[in-house]
């Protein structure tokens, strides 16, 4: 199964490894971001004006996805040792509540078709995250997937994950996230995460996200050619008549991290040099 109808918009960038069988992401026309021309807020030249996006989040107030966006990508105006703000703890649970069922939704398998920017780890450095965007493009300009490890070490883990998780909410066809081995209590209790959650919000916050972590993806296949994954390849992989497709879809949800395993080595299995 592969995700979303072929996109119309003439601006939308061309397709490419559409198949018999398997249509295109959609490519939707891009939502400005600021210090675009005509300024904030505007739409950029020949782009219709879309309306603000807003999703039922956990209580009676819609989550505005557009304006939360707004905020967080306002903050590359500021130094990165700045670039921090701070959202209500209701916005962040309903935030952390719809994005879990959009991967919930979405198999443990993801099969995607070109073009894809690929991304690697991030680690809470969410200067560098505003910079990938800033050079290839803000979602939905360009598709986009990462492949886990956004939290911990850095210093602006939540932000980094918050902007995840909005551009997963608004762009669920578009935009996707694996898991990466810090996408896993025992780990990001320990490198910084924790911390992070204890000191802004509280540890109950810091469940929440590691609820949503165990709902991740661990796999994807981008035109029936190229396999991701954070870690790397399971010897359960390499046995005669083992189908991967299966191996992966069979992995149940929420998902714990196992100490050893298939599922271990896809998150922790590193390339011998």
């Amino acid at each position: 199964q592969a995700f979303g109808p072929r996109a119309t918009h003439p601006l939308a960038p061309p397709l490419l490894g559409e198949r018999e069988g398997m249509a295109a992401p959609a490519v939707i026309a891009a939502p400005s971001t600021p210090d675009e021309v005509g300024g904030a807020g505007e739409p950029a030249p020949a782009s219709p004006r879309a309306k603000r996006q807003r999703v039922e989040g956990n209580g009676d107030r819609p989550l505005d996805v557009d304006a939360l966006l707004d905020v967080l990508v306002k903050l590359k105006r500021r130094s990165p040792g700045g670039q921090t703000c701070f959202l209500p703890k209701e916005t962040v649970d309903a935030m952390c509540h719809h994005v879990r069922e959009i991967f919930a939704e979405q198999d443990m398998l993801l099969e995607l078709v070109a073009p894809l920017n690929l991304c690697g780890d991030i680690h809470g450095q969410f200067h560098d995250l505003l910079r990938v965007f800033e050079y290839s493009g803000y979602p939905p300009a360009a598709n986009y997937l990462f492949l886990g490890d956004y939290v911990d070490r850095g210093k602006r883990s939540l932000e980094t994950v918050l902007m995840l998780f909005l551009y997963k909410i608004k762009f669920p066809e578009n935009f996707f996230l694996l898991r990466g081995n810090h996408e896993s209590p025992s780990i990001c209790r320990i490198y910084g995460f924790y911390d992070e959650c204890k000191q802004r919000y509280s540890v109950k916050q810091w469940r929440t996200f590691c609820d949503v972590f165990n709902h991740l993806p661990v796999c994807a296949v981008i035109d029936e050619r190229v396999i991701c994954m954070h870690g790397g390849l399971s010897q359960q992989m390499l046995e005669p008549g083992v189908r991967v497709r299966e191996l992966v879809k069979q992995v149940q949800r929420p998902a714990d991290i196992p100490d050893s395993g298939f599922l271990c080595d896809l998150l922790w299995s590193d390339p011998h040099p």
